[in-house]
């Protein structure tokens, strides 16, 4: 697990955003479901 300690902060580095942006639209919606009120701060 030492590596996995060593390297994990630089995952964000290494990953394109544009790999999660599917999946932030769908927990985006749901979030905007559930808390209308919460604005578009995302």
């Amino acid at each position: 697990m030492k590596l996995y300690k060593e390297l994990a902060e630089w995952w964000p580095l290494m990953s394109p955003h544009t790999e999660y942006e599917e999946e932030a639209a769908v927990y985006a919606k749901i979030i905007q479901r559930h808390h209308p009120e919460g604005g578009e701060s995302y």
